[in-house]
């Protein structure tokens, strides 16, 4: 049996239980190392390629609390941080291109025009080569 709370309706949300008490002065880290994280991203299908670190582990406290951050502004109806903007928007680079900017509703998420044009651009490029023959 899990030492996790699960079952909130999302993973991320599941990543913010991993902090217990966290409006109380005594609150409980469920991921205080490394192994403790290794094990909570295995019970969400998660599993990295290689085991997490002091570095990832941090990265993720940094993460999630950037993450209950933004979601507590929402809630409130207010605009979140720029540093938990920031702060997931980072973690977000290397899976996904993508930018998180204020809305009307909150936030939403855009992909980079420069990223989709760099990205057109070598396609282009790629398929000029093709037909061409040349490498």
């Amino acid at each position: 049996m899990s030492d996790f709370r699960k079952g909130n309706g999302a993973a991320w949300l599941d990543f913010l239980a991993t902090r217990i008490g966290r409006y109380r002065q005594e609150q409980i880290e469920m991921l205080p190392d490394p192994e403790a994280l290794q094990r909570w991203l295995s019970e969400q299908y998660l599993t990295p390629s290689t085991a997490p670190n002091k570095q990832d582990l941090r990265r993720a406290w940094v993460l999630r609390e950037a993450l209950h951050a933004a979601a507590s502004s929402t809630l409130k109806g207010t605009l979140p941080s720029p540093a938990a903007l920031s702060a997931i928007e980072w973690a977000l680079r290397a899976d996904k291109p993508l930018h998180i900017r204020p809305s009307k509703s909150g936030v939403r998420t855009v992909q980079p025009r420069a990223r989709v044009r760099a990205h057109r651009e070598r396609a282009r490029a790629k398929r000029a080569t093709n037909r061409s023959g040349s490498r």
